[in-house]
């Protein structure tokens, strides 16, 4: 990745920490007795509290939700409560919380995000997105990275549970490919371009993705 292990380690405990930044809201709702198998208002006011509204979130190192595809975010929301009981992973409110949600409840939250209208990048105006752009749509044959679009779509908006990425925030991104770098999240078509790309290239394709 062109980084050093200080700097790594500070990034993946960056996106840790955004994790768990739903961990009060959420903590409030279910000891108020608002998480159910039908989550009303009151659970999306909660997740707004640090996604924004409408999922909209302002903070760099907060993933926006809105537009985001909802077998997406349904799958993120099921691992977290699956991890929440192994022993190895950390205990927080957040996670519990999401351990006592219903697949129901879980598919109620995605959808009302995948609804909302989605955050659109900015225009390609500097010469690192444009490198970005073709980094996205081609690759990098030098660096055994394949193009983004094959599994993200040649506009970055994703389709069932591959992500939506136009839009989201540059500093997510980076923090999230990361993680795939060092396979502390888990995906076997990620991982290869995660852990070959490098710094440069992520801050090209961020650039080219990215609303921030």
């Amino acid at each position: 990745m062109g980084t050093g292990t200080g700097q790594m380690r500070k990034a993946i405990f960056a996106v840790v920490s955004a994790i768990l930044l739903l961990a009060p809201a959420i903590a409030s709702a279910q000891d108020n007795g608002k998480l159910n198998a039908s989550p009303g208002p009151d659970v999306i006011k909660s997740c707004q509290t640090c996604h924004g509204a409408g999922g909209n979130s302002s903070i760099g190192s907060t993933p926006r939700l809105n537009g985001q595809q909802a077998a997406y975010l349904s799958r993120r929301l099921r691992l977290f409560r699956e991890t929440a009981t192994k022993p190895l992973h950390p205990s927080t409110d957040m996670l519990g919380a999401v351990s006592h949600l219903s697949d129901a409840a879980i598919s109620s939250v995605a959808n009302y995000f995948a609804k909302q209208p989605p955050t659109e990048p900015d225009a390609i105006s500097t010469p690192l997105a444009a490198e970005g752009e073709r980094i996205y749509q081609s690759g990098i044959k030098s660096e055994n990275v394949i193009a983004c679009k094959l599994c993200h779509d040649a506009h970055g908006k994703g389709h069932g549970d591959v992500p939506r990425l136009a839009g989201q925030h540059k500093d997510y991104m980076k923090n999230e490919i990361m993680l795939f770098s060092v396979k502390f999240r888990d995906n076997k078509l990620m991982h290869p371009n995660a852990e070959n790309i490098s710094a440069h290239s992520l801050d090209a394709v961020a650039a080219y993705l990215a609303k921030d």
